[in-house]
C-alpha cells in the first residue's frame, strides 16, 4: 500500500466525525481547491489545514506547521497546492460564525487527530 493511501486512510480515521464541523447555517464561500468543493463528510485534508489554521490563530499547537508540512509531503501535495489548500481553509474560517467556541472546537475535532499525527510522523 502507497504512502499516499495510508495517509488518507489515516485522516479518514483521524477525522471520522469532521461533519459536526460543518454547520448548515454556515455561509458558503466560493473554495479553489477540490479538497474544498467536495463534499464536506469527504474533506479530510482539508481538515488538517482548518485544524492548523485554528491552531496558529489560537496557538494551541505548537508544531502545527511541522506537522502540516509532514502532511503535505507524505500526502504528495505540492507546495503551491497546498497555499491554495490553507487559502481555502481561510475562506472555511471567516464563514463560520463570530460566536464560534474555538477552544471547544479545537478540543472535540482538532486535538485528538493532530496527537496521532505527531505519532505517525515521529514528531
Amino acid at each position: 500500500m502507497s504512502m499516499h493511501k495510508i495517509i488518507i486512510i489515516l485522516i479518514f480515521l483521524l477525522f471520522n466525525d469532521e461533519s459536526r464541523a460543518n454547520s448548515a447555517v454556515d455561509n458558503i464561500p466560493n473554495y479553489e481547491t477540490h479538497e474544498f468543493q467536495r463534499a464536506q463528510e469527504q474533506n479530510y485534508s482539508g481538515m488538517v489545514y482548518i485544524c492548523v489554521e485554528l491552531s496558529k490563530k489560537n496557538n494551541y499547537a505548537e508544531d502545527g506547521e511541522a506537522l502540516l508540512e509532514k502532511f503535505r509531503i507524505a500526502s504528495k501535495i505540492s507546495p503551491e497546492h497546498s497555499a491554495k489548500i490553507r487559502k481555502d481553509a481561510q475562506r472555511w474560517w471567516a464563514s463560520k460564525p463570530q460566536n464560534i467556541d474555538y477552544k471547544f472546537f479545537w478540543d472535540d475535532m482538532c486535538e485528538k487527530p493532530m496527537q496521532n499525527m505527531r505519532g505517525f510522523f515521529d514528531l
